[in-house]
């Protein structure tokens, strides 16, 4: 898989050094108010149940 990662990163022109220190080190962020009311529910059902 890393070698295909590779070859697409050369064939876009990507730094695969920058791109991975920008997905570890921002949280993925969502606005509270414009997520849907069935995802924020589901969220919520999650929360709420124990782990089994």
């Amino acid at each position: 898989a890393a070698n295909i990662l590779r070859k697409v990163a050369t064939q876009l022109g990507l730094d695969l050094a920058r791109v991975g220190r920008a997905v570890l080190t921002l949280p993925k962020r969502y606005g509270l108010d414009s997520l849907s009311k069935s995802y924020r529910k589901q969220g919520e059902e999650a929360r709420l149940q124990p782990a089994s």
